[in-house]
């Protein structure tokens, strides 16, 4: 499977307002995945918010080729977030999850979530 970019939560968010060209041109032209994490977050977000998700969720699983977790990359996960927390307190299981997501496929994680800084393969906007 030939993936460029894993798109995590924040990005999604940032695409459906429609503001920032760079990640409109990413999402739009380039080949993308999204964790199936990603759409429970999202799913989550929207359901806080008393929106609905069927017609973004609609367009991710059109746009996006929507990958699942391999079983090693759930357990290193735990050994990730451990060792992120001394520096980034509010780094978590699933930023852990995502993160490792996106290596497993050789791709470039896109995010606006500042707790990334200073990983490899990984767009910040």
């Amino acid at each position: 499977m030939n993936i460029e970019y894993t798109v995590d939560s924040s990005a999604w968010l940032e695409y459906f307002l429609g503001e920032n060209e760079e990640l409109k041109n990413i999402i739009e032209t380039k080949e993308i995945g999204t964790s199936y994490l990603v759409i429970a977050e999202l799913s989550d977000k929207f359901a806080r918010n008393s929106k609905s998700f069927d017609v973004h969720f609609l367009y991710i699983k059109t746009r996006s080729k929507l990958l699942s977790l391999p079983l090693q990359s759930c357990i290193d996960a735990g050994i990730l977030k451990k060792n992120q927390r001394a520096t980034k307190p509010k780094f978590g299981i699933m930023d852990s999850m995502i993160y490792l997501l996106s290596r497993y496929y050789n791709a470039k994680l896109i995010t606006f979530d500042q707790d990334f800084s200073g990983f490899e393969n990984v767009i910040i906007f």
